[in-house]
């Protein structure tokens, strides 16, 4: 096999090599590079999931009455659905009757 630089082998066949694109494996390059910048992304996504479980209260006084509340609660301490079942939990106990001693 010969090769454009004029470098030749033998015993190779064309199927073996891998052929480089005209930019030199530029593209590459770019893939492993938007990868990467995905996975940074990913990463700093659980992160701040991880920061809005710790940051969501345990009471909400007085508890969302419709449902654009509820959203705008959701919207605000959830990254996930079990966050959205804990905050319904988290609602729920905080303003049961069994629990509240003010009434």
């Amino acid at each position: 096999m010969q090769y454009d630089d004029g470098d030749f082998e033998e015993g190779v066949t064309e199927v073996n090599v891998k052929v480089v694109g005209e930019n030199g494996g530029e593209e590459e390059r770019k893939r492993e590079e938007e990868e990467m910048g995905k996975r940074k992304i990913r990463e700093k996504q659980r992160k701040a999931k991880k920061d809005a479980a710790k940051d969501m209260p345990f009471t909400f006084r007085p508890p969302p009455t419709t449902m654009e509340a509820l959203d705008e609660l959701v919207a605000e301490h959830c990254g996930s659905g079990e966050d959205v079942c804990t905050l319904v939990k988290r609602i729920h106990e905080s303003n049961s009757v069994l629990v509240d001693k003010e009434r």
